[in-house]
Parts: structure tokens; sequence; C-alpha cells
């Protein structure tokens, strides 16, 4: 009697166990064939790369210099960018460092009564961007501007030999262009001449870069400096 308990409770346990997996398979094969079949993956959360704002004033301050130009018209610790030529064998500079920053410097109080006083001066782009990398950057790219334009052609007339730092004075527009350029004559070497190459090209080097995102005014007031060193090119 046990055992034929027994065999009729197997029985029904496997009949069961047929059931559910008959119920299974029709349901594998609905799914197929209306094509809702799917898997379930846990979602993974797309990768944020998070910058770190926070930098120190010696971490800020520590950017590096523009490349030196090796030349003997040049003091040691002077800081420069490329030279432009030309046939009168006149060389042309854009010069940053300690020689035109001590110049700057001495010359602070007949600058303070003209109409450049405020504005920022690109003698020294450190000083300039005031541990800002950014606008370092920014104020670099309208050196180099400059320096290409001056780099570009002759500008002196022929057997012209002359030599000394013109400070041209300009406002510049958040979409790069500039307008009111000007000789700051305090400052400048008392030459009709170079003043008058150094306002076309800055002029010339219009428009530049615009500004960078991150700055907010609409323009800026900005002063540069163009050396001419009269070497001997034979």
């Amino acid at each position: 009697m046990i055992d034929q308990s027994t065999s009729l409770w197997d029985r029904g346990l496997l009949a069961m166990l047929g059931c559910s997996l008959a119920g299974h398979a029709v349901v594998l094969g609905v799914q197929l064939i209306t094509g809702h079949w799917s898997i379930s993956v846990p979602a993974k959360k797309p990768l944020r790369l998070i910058y770190e704002s926070r930098t120190t004033g010696a971490q800020r301050e520590e950017v590096p210099p523009l490349p030196r130009v090796p030349s003997a018209a040049l003091g040691q610790g002077v800081e420069a960018g490329g030279f432009g030529s030309g046939a009168s064998g006149l060389l042309t500079q854009i010069r940053v460092g300690s020689g035109a920053g001590g110049a700057a410097e001495a010359l602070g109080s007949a600058e303070s009564r003209n109409a450049w006083s405020g504005a920022i001066d690109l003698t020294n782009l450190t000083v300039a961007a005031r541990g800002n990398p950014v606008l370092y950057s920014y104020f670099a790219a309208i050196r180099e501007h400059i320096q290409r334009t001056a780099d570009e052609r002759a500008w002196l007339p022929h057997k012209a030999e002359a030599s000394g730092t013109v400070y041209i004075g300009f406002v510049i527009h958040r979409n790069g262009a500039a307008d009111a350029a000007d000789v700051v004559a305090e400052r400048s070497v008392a030459s009709s001449l170079l003043q008058s190459i150094a306002l076309r090209i800055v002029k010339a080097s219009s428009p530049f870069p615009p500004f960078p995102p991150s700055a907010q005014e609409p323009s800026k007031l900005l002063v540069v400096p163009l050396e001419f060193i009269s070497t001997d090119s034979n």
C-alpha cells in the first residue's frame, strides 16, 4: 500500500514538472515569434570626467614663459618673440622681459596722465594675466599675431636705420576686432618713422582671435610694445 502511494506521488510530481516545463516552453515560443524577447542587463551609468577647479596661488603662477630667442642684441634674461627682417637689415620684434619692464616702470608716472593709464600692458604676460592661465594664453596669442604681421614684409624704407621701442595702445572687442589704435607717446621712442610703422603693424594685425568664453567684458584696453633693433644684415 505504501509503495503504491509513493508511486502515485512520484507520478503526480513528474506531471507537475512536465506541465511547468511545457508552460515555459509555450511562453518562450510566443516571445520568439512576436519578437518580444529581451535580456535584462543592468544599465551602466555614463562615465563623467570631473575636473578639479581648485588651484593654489603657487600653481596658478607657474605658467611656462614664451621661448627665448638668442640674440647678441638682447641682454640676458630678456624674453622675446621672433624677428621680422627687411631689406634694410632692421630687425623688428615684440619684446617682453626685464628690459622692457624696467622702462615701463620708469615711465609709469607719465603714462598715468594719458588715456592708456588703465590699459593692460602686454610687456610682461605673467603680470598682465594676473595668474590666469587662460588670459596668459590669450594675451600670448595676441602678441604672436602681431609678430606674424611684423614678419610678413619689410616695413622700413630701404637704408633706414633706427632703433627703439614703440608702445601701441588699442581697444580689442569680444569678436577680436580692434580699433582706436594709437601711439603711447610718453613711453615710446621719439621717432615719427618708427611710431608710424608700429601703428601700421598693429592695425594690419586686426582682427585678432576672439575672447575666450571665460572673459565676460565686452572689450579690453591693451598696450603692446614693438621694439625695433637695427643690425647689419651683411
